[in-house]
């Protein structure tokens, strides 16, 4: 049976299938998306904690939020990528220990995944059904989730940051528990509602930048045509001017999507190209070198050490040797 309230439900474009268990529902990602699982809990009436392990492949995947009335959804990246999309066509990136929060009845905004492998805790609370449950459970009714709600439904965007009581609680949120989880579970959301009541939490972290969709997609274009053309003579202020974007932009947003600089990006996809000429060609080193873009054997030499730990011809002999022996074993 559809529950209305399911974090299952927003996020149901990748889903497959949902199967209830005694304490936990479990969603399995459909395989057109790529793999993985996410685990519901109801801990109190009104308030779903849900555990996600997926890998998702190929393209972006959009998954679109709907407004919600009186809910709050919290989120947190244990590891991993996504990306926000938010209805003024700005967006942010949520990675690793980033917390976000936000009024869902205030602010749409659609996810998106790309190639990515993301594990994180996803919290969605009705404050209509949650607040006399807490109030009953905690014996005050002066603690209430509704005051949350009201602070949140101020803002135009979601609460991204960094906190590091915030990270412990969903740290040991994480812990395998296999005696009384459901009762654990119950006292760290308590916990984890009880410290965001304190709103002063999120006066000093909240200084998360968002970008322009506009500008944000030249920069996957960048990337894509980086990754079709890496064997050419690439220089970051023509790659600005050609997809008219200023260079300080191009670097700031690249950093913040890819995790690493234009250059790094740009080295790596050159190297992993050479190591597949080093095994399936004779062709010399510095002929390869060429052709991955580098003017001189000894730059292509130094880069690809620095990368793998070996130099272009011990990487070939080695893995050349090993190809011979597996195949050797295969027969």
């Amino acid at each position: 049976m559809k529950d209305e309230n399911s974090v299952f439900n927003y996020i149901d474009e990748l889903i497959s299938h949902v199967t209830d268990n005694t304490d936990e529902r479990m969603a399995t990602i459909d395989e057109a998306c790529g793999d993985g699982k996410m685990l519901s809990y109801e801990v109190f009436d009104g308030i779903e904690l849900c555990f996600i392990d997926m890998k998702i492949s190929g393209i972006y995947k959009e998954v679109e939020v709907e407004y919600a009335e009186n809910k709050i959804e919290i989120n947190y990246c244990v590891t991993g990528q996504y990306q926000c999309e938010f209805d003024d066509h700005t967006m942010t990136f949520i990675k690793d220990l980033d917390f976000s929060i936000h009024s869902m009845d205030k602010v749409v905004t659609n996810y998106s995944f790309n190639d990515n492998y993301y594990k994180g805790i996803s919290i969605v609370i009705d404050v209509r059904k949650a607040d006399p449950v807490l109030a009953a459970f905690l014996d005050n009714e002066e603690i209430r989730v509704k005051d949350l709600h009201t602070f949140l439904r101020e803002k135009t965007k979601p609460i991204v940051m960094k906190d590091t009581v915030l990270e412990q609680i969903f740290t040991q949120l994480y812990q395998k528990k296999k005696l009384y989880k459901l009762e654990y579970y119950r006292l760290k959301i308590i916990e984890l509602i009880l410290t965001l009541l304190d709103l002063s939490i999120f006066d000093k972290n909240n200084k998360r930048i968002y970008y322009q969709k506009a500008y944000v997609e030249k920069v996957k274009e960048i990337k894509a045509y980086m990754d079709e053309h890496y064997h050419e003579k690439l220089l970051i202020g023509e790659l600005a001017e050609r997809f008219q974007i200023s260079m300080t932009m191009l670097k700031k947003i690249f950093k913040d999507i890819y995790d690493t600089t234009i250059y790094n990006s740009l080295r790596e996809t050159r190297i992993q190209n050479s190591k597949k000429l080093l095994l399936e060609t004779n062709e010399k080193i510095i002929d390869i070198a060429c052709k991955v873009g580098y003017t001189n054997a000894s730059k292509y030499a130094s880069a690809f050490k620095e990368i793998t730990g070996l130099t272009p011809l011990i990487y070939r002999k080695i893995h050349r040797k090993k190809r011979e022996e597996l195949a050797k074993n295969n027969k």
